[in-house]
């Protein structure tokens, strides 16, 4: 296994109607990247050869990252910890709020890994995975490798 790889952890929300401000406001997080359902989206699919649609988003999507940096380093930081610090740093009311928003919606933390030249691993304690449960929030691990350095 290797001893270093790069990762980053993100909060996404998908949303059928929510207001993007709404879950900037109540979770007291910038996001990198917000759209409300129903609006028009910067891409176009074609609807034949010679026609554009625009495209108009189907859900609020929100997410942001749990940390300032673009990519955190092992084995200076933790991913398990720094999921757990996040945890421990919500407020009541941020984990009612996210409570409610995966009853209409999505919640998921996602830790992506970027191995370097070797192959890594994340491993979370079962209680950090109960409490995203507990907080109607969904954990997932996306991998990808980088070329040798």
């Amino acid at each position: 296994m290797s001893s270093y790889y790069e990762f980053s952890i993100s909060m996404t929300v998908w949303h059928p109607s929510i207001d993007p401000a709404v879950i900037t406001s109540n979770l007291g997080r910038a996001p990198r990247l917000a759209t409300k359902a129903g609006d028009q989206l910067h891409r176009y699919a074609a609807d034949d050869e010679h026609n554009t649609v625009a495209r108009h988003a189907k859900l609020t999507t929100w997410c942001s990252y749990l940390h300032p940096e673009r990519r955190l380093q092992s084995p200076d930081v933790d991913p398990q910890e720094l999921l757990s610090d996040f945890l421990t740093a919500c407020s009541d009311t941020q984990k009612s709020f996210l409570r409610e928003l995966s009853q209409d919606g999505w919640v998921s933390i996602c830790i992506h890994v970027f191995t370097v030249g070797g192959n890594a691993a994340v491993c979370l304690n079962p209680d950090v995975v109960l409490r995203c449960a507990e907080y109607g929030v969904e954990v997932c691990c996306d991998f990808y490798s980088t070329p040798q350095r």
